[in-house]
């Protein structure tokens, strides 16, 4: 936002970071790991779950996951879990 209205990046670089992701799924597919296992594994990332609506479900897909994370080879390892295939 900084960029769009300012033309710069105003963040204090010397915060920590973190990795935000947003992983979602479709019900057509077989998961290895149900929504449960999901949650429990990663409920202390997890930041926002649900369905989407059905306007958006077609592009977006049925079910999302929002969660943040120290590194992005941790988000990347959430993204794989989420979305492996039984």
């Amino acid at each position: 936002a900084d960029v769009i209205c300012y033309n710069e990046n105003r963040q204090d670089m010397g915060k920590k970071k973190y990795f935000a992701f947003s992983v979602s799924r479709r019900d057509a597919i077989s998961y290895k790991y149900t929504l449960d296992e999901v949650k429990n594994k990663y409920r202390q990332c997890i930041t926002a779950h649900g369905r989407y609506p059905a306007s958006i479900a077609d592009d977006m897909g049925d079910i999302y996951f929002m969660a943040i994370f120290n590194s992005y080879e941790e988000g990347c390892a959430f993204a794989e879990f989420v979305r492996e295939k039984a």
